[in-house]
């Protein structure tokens, strides 16, 4: 398979949106982040939760951490709401799409980059010890998201599959915080951060790290590995 220009112009005009949102660094609305929230959980056909809101995602996980004992989560928070499951066939391993996969990588694998910076900074900040235990649960972020949804969207673009209105409502929820932990009976909603920094994105600063830093004082930092 080959893309044409315009099927080329067309997916770039998807992506560049979901990137944009995805590096937002203006404070979160906490009003519009909850209504598009329940719009979610109403998709799953679930009642709003309580909704916590965040500093950063070190502050959140800290808040899981204070409602819920690990043995026993789901009794203070319920079972992980399940927002961000994309329920529908995907050619994503077959090679004939590959032209597709390939445009979404290189367009979106920097917000991947950020999410595994993000993930090594609660590693090493987390005091408790219990950061591989809870990050199973009801975590989700727009940069770990974003090229599955951005995958997803072309691929219907393109009139290949039909994407799940549950599951864009839940990126539409993401892109107005940047990351949440959702659970049935409440949702910790983390704030955006005030600053990236990647080589890919910025010519300032060190050309062999990521860095990316909130308002609470929260760093994530790695080194660049590719």
């Amino acid at each position: 398979m080959r893309l044409t220009a315009e099927q080329r112009k067309l997916i770039d005009e998807l992506l560049a949106p979901i990137k944009i949102g995805a590096l937002r660094t203006d404070p979160i609305k906490q009003v519009e982040c909850a209504a598009a929230f329940s719009a979610a959980y109403a998709a799953k056909k679930l009642p709003s939760p309580e909704y916590i809101f965040c500093t950063s995602p070190l502050d959140a996980l800290q808040k899981v951490e204070g409602l819920a004992d690990v043995r026993s989560f789901k009794k203070n928070l319920g079972d992980e709401a399940q927002l961000h499951v994309l329920d529908c066939d995907q050619p994503y391993l077959d090679p004939l799409y590959e032209p597709i996969n390939n445009r979404v990588d290189k367009a979106l694998r920097v917000l991947l980059d950020l999410h595994n910076v993000v993930d090594a900074g609660l590693e090493k900040n987390n005091k408790k010890g219990r950061f591989d235990t809870m990050m199973f649960y009801g975590y989700e972020s727009i940069w770990k998201n974003a090229e599955n949804y951005g995958s997803a969207m072309a691929y219907a673009a393109l009139g290949m599959i039909q994407v799940p209105q549950d599951y864009i409502l839940s990126q539409v929820a993401l892109a107005t915080c940047g990351m949440a932990f959702s659970f049935e009976r409440y949702c910790f909603i983390s704030e955006r951060p005030e600053k990236f920094h990647h080589p890919q994105l910025s010519k300032e600063g060190p050309r062999d790290r990521i860095i990316i830093n909130w308002r609470d004082g929260f760093v994530a930092e790695s080194e660049l590995w590719y």
